[in-house]
C-alpha cells in the first residue's frame, strides 16, 4: 500500500493544492457577504498562496527540482503561513487583546533565513513550519472556535469543525516536517511518518484541506441562508450540501481513475521496455559468466589437474603448469589457482604477473569440495567473476579445486554506451559497475550500507525486489532488477518523464472537470438565490402597491380617497405655478342623501354612492382625477381645463347621473360647484371656492351647476 500511495504523490499534490485554492475562493466570496471582510481576505490570501505552493511541489515532483526552485517554494510556503498568522493576530485584536504589530514577523523570518543559510533549504523549511506554521494554525483554530461562541445550531458546529481542522492541519503541516539536519526534524519527519504509518503525510494534509474547504463553504452557505431568509432556499442548500460532497468526491475519484489508467498504460510500456533492457544487460553478463564456468569445469575434469591435486598419481611439474597457464591465457582470464583439499595453492597463474593469493571464500569452497560462483572486486571499479570448481577422482572423491577468475572490464566497456543507466551491485548493496561513473562505489539502498566506505546517502530509499518505482537523485525512475550469482544483481533504470506526462494529462482533465462542476454548482446556487430574491422583491412590490392602493383608494367606490386627492391637488398647483398651466376643480354631492339612508337604509345609500362613482368615472378623461371627498361628496380635478369647459363637464356628469336607475332607490340627482385656478391660489383657497360654489348650487334648488366666482364675472374678466 505504501508503494502504491507513493506512486500517487502527483495526484495527492494536485488535490492538496486544489482544495486550498477552492478554500481561498470561498473566503474571498465570504468577505463580500459579511461585515468582517478583512479577516476573510487574509485567510483567503493564505489559502491561495498555500495552494499555489503545493502545485509548485507537484511541478518539482514531475519536472525535477533544483536548489533555487526549492528555496522559492520554501519562501512561498513561509509567506502563506504569515498570512494565516496575521489572520489569528487580527482576531486577537478584535477581542481587545494586547498583541504586537506586524514587526513581530521579522523574528521568525530571520530564523528561517539563518537556518537556510547555515543548514540548507530543508532546515529552513523545518524552521518555518515550527516557528510560523504551527502557531498560525493554532491561532486560526482559536479564531474559528471564538466565532462559534456567537452562533448556535449548525453554524456553531461548522465553525467548531473548521477550528478542529486547523488544529489537525497544524500537527500535520507544522509538526511533521521534511527531513532536515536539525532536531527534531532529523528524527520525527515525513520519512519517519511514512515508515511508521505507511501513509504519506501529504495525503493527510490534503484530506484535511478538503475538509476545511467544505466546512468554510458550508459556513458561507449558512451566511447566505441568514441573508436571504427563505425557507425554500434553506431547504435547497440543505439538499445541495450532500449533493455537493457526492459530486466533488465523484470528480476526485473519476479523475484519479483516469490518471491511474493513463499512468498504468505508460507503466506497462516502460516495464516491457525495461524488462528487455535488463535481460540484455544480464544476458551479456551471463555470457561471460557461463564461459568462465565452462573453462573452470573443463580444467577441473582434466587428468592433469587430478594428478596435480594428488588424486591419481603425479603428473610432473611442467604438464599441469602448461595446461593451466595455456588454458587461462587462451581464455584471457584474469587469474587462476589449483588448490588441494586443504585449500593450499598448488599452482598459481596471474595474467599481470602480480601475486594474488586465493581468498578465504575460495579456500573454504575447496575444503568443502563444493562448486561456487561469485563476483569480487580486485581492482577499484573493475569486478571479477570467480568460479570455484571441485577436482574429483573417478570415485567421486574431492581432492582439490580449480579457481578461475575473469575481469568484467570488457563487459563494462561494451555496456558503457548502453542507452539506459544500469548498475551492478554486490551482496551488500554497493554499486560495483555502472555506465554512470558517479554511481560506482555508492550505496544502492540504506539497509546494506553499514560500514560501506563511509557512504552516508543511499541512491534510493528502500531495496528493490524485482521491480519498483523509486527516486534516484531527485528524479522519479522505474527500476528493474535481476539477481545474479552469490547475491549480486543488475538493475536497469528508466526515467519516468513520460509517466508523469501521461498522468499530468489526467490531472489537467480532472482540474477542468472540477472547474466546470464548481462553476455549475456556484452558478446554480446563485440562480436559485436570485430567483428567490426576485420572488421576494416581486412580493414586496406587490405588497407595497397593495398598501399604497389601500392608503389612496376609497374601499366602497374604488375611487381615490381624500389623501390621494390632496396630494394630486398640491402637485397640480405647483405645476400651474411653474408652467402657467390652468386647471379646474369640481365638487359635487348627492341631493337629499340623508333621506335616502333614512328611507331605504344604509346599504341602499352605499349602492347609490357606488353607482354614482361608476357613472362619473365613465364620463371623464383618463387624465382627470376623481375622488370621494367624504360621505356623499365627490371631487374632480381637471388639468388643462378652464372654468367654462369644466362647467360643461359638470353638466355632462349631472345629466349622466340623473339617468341612472338604482335598484331599490330609483333615480337621484347631484349638485355641482365649479371653480378654476387663479395665480396665487393655495389648496385651501381653491377648495374654499369650489365648496362655496357647491353651497350656492344647493341653495339654488339642487340638481344644478354653479361657478365661483359666478360665470358672468369670469366672462367680464376675460
Amino acid at each position: 500500500m505504501t508503494a502504491f500511495l507513493l506512486m500517487q504523490m502527483d495526484y495527492i499534490y494536485f488535490l492538496y493544492g486544489m482544495a486550498f485554492i477552492m478554500l481561498g475562493a470561498v473566503c474571498f466570496t465570504v468577505s463580500r457577504s459579511g461585515d468582517r471582510g478583512g479577516y476573510w481576505n487574509v485567510l483567503g490570501g493564505f489559502a491561495l498562496i498555500h495552494g499555489a505552493g503545493e502545485w509548485l511541489d507537484l511541478a518539482a515532483l514531475t519536472a525535477g527540482d533544483s536548489t533555487r526552485f526549492a528555496a522559492m517554494r520554501v519562501a512561498l510556503m513561509t509567506l502563506s503561513f504569515l498570512f494565516l498568522l496575521d489572520f489569528a493576530r487580527l482576531e486577537a485584536q478584535s477581542l481587545d487583546r494586547r498583541v504586537p504589530g506586524r514587526w513581530i514577523y521579522a523574528l521568525p523570518i530571520a530564523l528561517v533565513a539563518l537556518a537556510g543559510h547555515y543548514a540548507g533549504t530543508p532546515a529552513a523549511n523545518a524552521v518555518a513550519r515550527y516557528t510560523i506554521a504551527l502557531p498560525a494554525t493554532l491561532g486560526a483554530s482559536y479564531a474559528m472556535m471564538h466565532h462559534a461562541l456567537s452562533f448556535t445550531g449548525r453554524a456553531r458546529g461548522l465553525l467548531i469543525t473548521a477550528g478542529g481542522g486547523f488544529i489537525a492541519y497544524g500537527v500535520a503541516a507544522g509538526a511533521i516536517v521534511p527531513a532536515a539536519p536539525i532536531w527534531p526534524a532529523d528524527s520525527f519527519n515525513q520519512d519517519w511518518f511514512v515508515a511508521f504509518t505507511g501513509v504519506p503525510i501529504q495525503l493527510i494534509r490534503g484530506t484535511i484541506a478538503i475538509a476545511l474547504a467544505i466546512s468554510i463553504w458550508n459556513i458561507w452557505q449558512h451566511m447566505l441562508v441568514q441573508e436571504v431568509g427563505s425557507l425554500r432556499y434553506t431547504h435547497y442548500l440543505q439538499r445541495q450540501s450532500g449533493v455537493r460532497v457526492i459530486v466533488i468526491a465523484t470528480v476526485i475519484l473519476s479523475g484519479w481513475a483516469l490518471t491511474e489508467i493513463l499512468g498504468t498504460f505508460y507503466d506497462r510500456t516502460v516495464e516491457r521496455s525495461a524488462r528487455g533492457d535488463v535481460e540484455l544487460v544480464s544476458g551479456r553478463l551471463s555470457a561471460e559468466t557461463r564461459t568462465t564456468a565452462a573453462v573452470a569445469r573443463v580444467l577441473a575434469r582434466s587428468p592433469a589437474m587430478i594428478a596435480l591435486s594428488g588424486g591419481a598419481g603425479s603428473a610432473g611439474a611442467a604438464g599441469p603448469e602448461t595446461a593451466l597457464a595455456g588454458t587461462l591465457r587462451a581464455f584471457r582470464a584474469d587469474r587462476g589457482f589449483v588448490l588441494d583439499r586443504g585449500g593450499r595453492p598448488l599452482e598459481v597463474w596471474v595474467e599481470d604477473g602480480m601475486p594474488a593469493p586465493p581468498s578465504v571464500a575460495e579456500r573454504a569452497s575447496a575444503i568443502a569440495g563444493s562448486r561456487a560462483a561469485r563476483l569480487t572486486v580486485r581492482r577499484a571499479g573493475v569486478p571479477d567473476f570467480v568460479v570455484v570448481e571441485p577436482v574429483l577422482r573417478p570415485d567421486g572423491r574431492s581432492v582439490g579445486a580449480v579457481v578461475v577468475a575473469r575481469s568484467l572490464a570488457p563487459v563494462a566497456a561494451d555496456l558503457a554506451l548502453f542507452e539506459r543507466p544500469y548498475f551492478l551491485i554486490d551482496d551488500r548493496g554497493i554499486v560495483r559497475m555502472s555506465n554512470r561513473g558517479d554511481w560506482v562505489a555508492r550505496a544502492a539502498w540504506p539497509i546494506a550500507t553499514a560500514g560501506a566506505r563511509g557512504e552516508a546517502k543511499p541512491m534510493i530509499a528502500r531495496p528493490v525486489d524485482g521491480r519498483a518505482w523509486a527516486s534516484i537523485d531527485g528524479k522519479r525512475s522505474y527500476l528493474r532488477r535481476i539477481r545474479l550469482a552469490d547475491g549480486w544483481s543488475v538493475v536497469v533504470v528508466t526515467a519516468a518523464t513520460g509517466l508523469f506526462a501521461s498522468r499530468i494529462i489526467g490531472i489537467i482533465i480532472t482540474l477542468l472537470m472540477a472547474m466546470v462542476v464548481l462553476v455549475y454548482l456556484v452558478a446554480h446556487e446563485r440562480a436559485v438565490r436570485d430567483n428567490v430574491l426576485m420572488e421576494k422583491r416581486v412580493r414586496m412590490q406587490s405588497l407595497t402597491q397593495d398598501l399604497r392602493s389601500l392608503a389612496t383608494t376609497d374601499p366602497l367606490t374604488g375611487l381615490f380617497n381624500r389623501l390621494k386627492f390632496d396630494e394630486a391637488l398640491l402637485e397640480q398647483i405647483a405645476r400651474s405655478d411653474r408652467y402657467g398651466e390652468g386647471f379646474s376643480l369640481v365638487f359635487f354631492d348627492v341631493d337629499h342623501f340623508k333621506a335616502v339612508n333614512d328611507t331605504y337604509g344604509h346599504p341602499a345609500g352605499d349602492r347609490v354612492l357606488v353607482a354614482l362613482a361608476a357613472a362619473a368615472a365613465a364620463n371623464i378623461r383618463s387624465s382627470d382625477i376623481l375622488a370621494r371627498w367624504g360621505g356623499e361628496e365627490f371631487a374632480l380635478l381637471a388639468p388643462g381645463t378652464d372654468t367654462l369647459l369644466a362647467r360643461e363637464v359638470a353638466e355632462k356628469l349631472r345629466l349622466a347621473i340623473r339617468e341612472i336607475a338604482i335598484e331599490g332607490v330609483g333615480r337621484v340627482s347631484c349638485s355641482f360647484g365649479v371653480t378654476g385656478f387663479e395665480p396665487g391660489d393655495s389648496a385651501e383657497t381653491i377648495v374654499a371656492r369650489a365648496d362655496q360654489a357647491l353651497y350656492r348650487a344647493k341653495q339654488g334648488g339642487r340638481n344644478r351647476v354653479e361657478n365661483e366666482p359666478p360665470l358672468p364675472a369670469i366672462r367680464a374678466l376675460a
